[in-house]
């Protein structure tokens, strides 16, 4: 799956909050600083089980309460203290954190699959051209390649069935 959405704004987070927009079809804000030596983000999206979905009046004031945030206060405070000065007024639900880690689902099986969906007749094709058919993860940059004993065994040719 592949998602493109063309950058046609001005700032990363104007870039971001479009593609929410545009393919999740989710209300999506981000705020974004860095100096020196730090990066700061914001985001805040309108989940779409979200009890209030209607309540665009919730989402515009929890938006603009978002942005009179300044650098000075992202950068000096805490994310409970950032969340409790912005939305004191608020009924707020805080998730535990969880480290961020860059994880795939790309493996081999997948690449089958995928190799599988052309089928036999056309994966035979490339392969009298090529000596691997090669897929390519755009996600990691993994890179899968099936010889034609691979790909004669996906298709089981010359198997007795």
């Amino acid at each position: 799956y592949q998602g493109i959405v063309p950058l046609e704004r001005s700032t990363l987070a104007e870039c971001l909050a479009h593609y929410f927009d545009l393919s999740e079809q989710l209300d999506t804000h981000f705020m974004f600083a860095s100096d020196d030596e730090y990066c700061y983000g914001l985001m805040l999206q309108k989940l779409p089980d979200y009890k209030y979905i209607d309540d665009q009046d919730a989402w515009d004031r929890v938006r603009q309460l978002a942005e009179t945030l300044s650098f000075e206060e992202v950068k000096q405070n805490d994310n409970a203290t950032i969340l409790h000065r912005l939305y004191h007024e608020e009924s707020l639900q805080v998730y535990e954190s969880e480290p961020v880690r860059f994880e795939c689902t790309c493996s081999e099986e997948r690449s089958l699959n995928s190799l599988y969906s052309l089928g036999k007749d056309e994966a035979l094709s490339i392969l009298d051209e090529e000596p691997v058919i090669g897929i390519d993860c755009q996600f990691c940059g993994a890179h899968y390649e099936f010889d034609r004993e691979r790909v004669n065994e996906l298709f089981n040719v010359g198997k007795p069935h």
